[in-house]
């Protein structure tokens, strides 16, 4: 036993840790003097071994190390475990920064035929990313700890987690999967397939604790029906990335009734898996695309067209609140002084039938130019660099035509754009 204990410097340290109320600088700090009081004959882990003899830290009742065990079998204190379990839920990665550490943690749970824990990825989003509910991975050099009254798996930089063959060694984890037409208000952990219809801008809101929170939504179709997707937070980003008609996977949703709507909305506790590998037969959605020449004032429609001409920004206020735009420094919506830029952009668009003006509002705006609001205020000459390399190219734009009389001319109000893929 105590070979074993030698042998392992960092088991040896989180027991010392968590037995005592010492620091981890500390505990570092002791074992490099125990390490130079013996002339550089201890290694760390003995040198450790030593610290916490001088502790009383029991070491032998608590580090263990265990191969190919079963999650009935974990104990506080287990070190370099080896296990195969099944995903029964997956949560998106969250991303956190404290001071100048950065990092991002993966939580699952898992189960085998013995029983069911929380597993914790840590640094590791990519992966994190593409496990998925039901799959059967293989976690190699991880440790228990307990968090409230719960064990739990944590796998770090030390460890690795292997995604396996199905092997059916493990029953699979009851997933419902529910279409569009079948959803009502109130349900909880709603998984599905659908594609994506339409892309909404992010927008970003201060939230109750002071911090900033973002909020998009997609248009999401399964043949059956469409619904609205709501994405808050880490999920909202995912939108930059989105296509009309990319296949997607939604876990761990939830329903809810807004301004008599059925929404689908995705929290923290939720993932939406982009392209997944599935036997799901989703069609794709048909939209049909109009020229500029066919277009109907009032009506939704798609063109491909060139952009021909880029005006320069108009610069506006916006309430950091609740995004309204605002007049004379005041919110007329919540009567909030606090503003944030965003910008108005205008362009004339030909797809060879005939020009119009495709019109963009904040959000779309800034990613159709390639820059923000509060880089363009404190430096002008970015438009000029943008929009060279945005002239001529083609692109397939999605909105709505208003006519605006005032100045004889048919606006395209922009919801979504995609550069053209020539592939």
């Amino acid at each position: 036993m105590v070979n074993e204990i030698l042998e392992d410097a960092e088991g040896i340290k989180k027991q010392i840790i968590t037995q005592t109320s010492i620091s981890e600088q500390e505990l570092n700090e002791k074992i490099q003097k125990k390490t130079e009081e013996y002339g550089g004959l201890l290694n760390e882990a003995g040198a450790a071994f030593s610290v916490s003899k001088e502790l009383g830290v029991n070491l032998e009742k608590e580090i263990k190390t265990f191969n190919d065990i079963k999650i009935n079998d974990l104990a506080e204190g287990l070190n370099s475990i080896t296990l195969k379990v099944r995903i029964k839920n997956a949560y998106a990665p969250r991303y956190f920064e404290k001071g100048e550490k950065k990092g991002n943690v993966t939580n699952f749970d898992v189960f085998d035929e013995t029983g069911e824990t929380r597993f914790v990825l840590w640094n590791n989003a990519e992966l994190g990313s593409k496990i998925q509910k039901n799959n059967l991975i293989k976690i190699i050099n991880a440790y228990v700890k307990k968090n409230k009254d719960n064990l739990e798996i944590h796998s770090s930089s030390k460890g690795s987690v292997e995604l396996l063959k199905e092997d059916n060694s493990i029953p699979l984890a009851v997933e419902k999967k529910l279409k569009l037409n079948q959803l009502s208000p109130g349900l909880n952990d709603v998984i599905f397939f659908a594609r994506i219809e339409k892309i909404y801008p992010v927008y970003e809101f201060v939230k109750k604790d002071g911090s900033q929170g973002k909020v998009a939504s997609i248009l999401v179709n399964d043949g059956n029906d469409s619904k609205r997707l709501v994405l808050w937070d880490n999920h909202a980003k995912l939108t930059e990335t989105f296509q009309i008609n990319d296949l997607i996977k939604v876990e761990g949703a939830y329903t809810r009734i807004n301004n008599d709507e059925l929404e689908i909305h995705l929290g923290w506790r939720g993932r939406i898996i982009l392209k997944p590998e599935t036997n799901e037969v989703i069609p794709e959605i048909k939209r049909e695309r109009k020229t500029i020449a066919q277009l109907v004032n009032g009506k939704e429609a798609e063109i491909k067209s060139d952009v021909v001409e880029i005006y320069p920004p108009t610069l506006i206020n916006l309430c950091a609140k609740c995004k309204t735009m605002t007049r004379d420094g005041v919110c007329p919506k919540c009567n909030s002084t606090e503003m944030i830029p965003s910008l108005i952009i205008n362009a004339e668009l030909d797809d060879g039938t005939g020009v119009i003006r495709g019109t963009f509002y904040r959000d779309l705006a800034e990613k159709f130019i390639g820059f923000k609001a509060i880089e363009f205020k404190s430096n002008k000459s970015l438009f000029d660099l943008k929009k060279k390399k945005l002239l001529g190219e083609e692109f397939i734009f999605f909105g709505k035509v208003k006519e605006v009389p005032e100045y004889n001319r048919r606006e395209l109000i922009i919801k979504n754009f995609n550069k053209l893929n020539l592939d």
